[in-house]
């Protein structure tokens, strides 16, 4: 009866102990997510501004304005989109060798830095195309 009890008693504490460490992982994936959701706040007010002073600056008709404005709106563009893209799905690494492991976190390096650049270049393009078809 006592080795029931004591049994009981351990299972109590293990599954309080479960219940006490989910509690704190959900609250930290909680602050997280808030997180998260300030920072694309963040970047979103700010793309926001520099469209809309970038669209004055060409409405203007001033060009070297345009040129800076557009510089820093297609930068924000880019980074804004480069940190909304779907992450690139982690292999399961836990069979792998410290060299195979560190040859896929250098794939995603690779991988990323090609994204970022994708991007950058498109961005680029538009502001050139944006800048030619501008009213002097």
């Amino acid at each position: 009866m006592l080795a029931v009890a004591l049994v009981v008693l351990a299972a109590i504490a293990l599954l309080l102990f479960v219940l006490r460490v989910n509690r704190r992982d959900r609250q930290e994936i909680e602050g997280l997510v808030q997180e998260n959701g300030r920072q694309e706040n963040d970047l979103v007010a700010r793309l926001d501004q520099a469209r809309v002073d970038y669209e004055q600056a060409l409405r203007g008709g001033d060009r070297d304005q345009a040129q800076t404005l557009g510089t820093v709106y297609y930068q924000r563009k880019t980074d804004y989109e480069y940190w909304a893209a779907p992450p690139l799905p982690l292999p399961d690494d836990r069979h792998l060798t410290s060299e195979e492991r560190q040859r896929q976190e250098q794939e995603i390096e690779r991988d990323n830095a090609a994204l970022r650049s994708d991007l950058q270049a498109r961005n680029e393009q538009l502001l050139e195309q944006d800048l030619r078809t501008m009213t002097p």
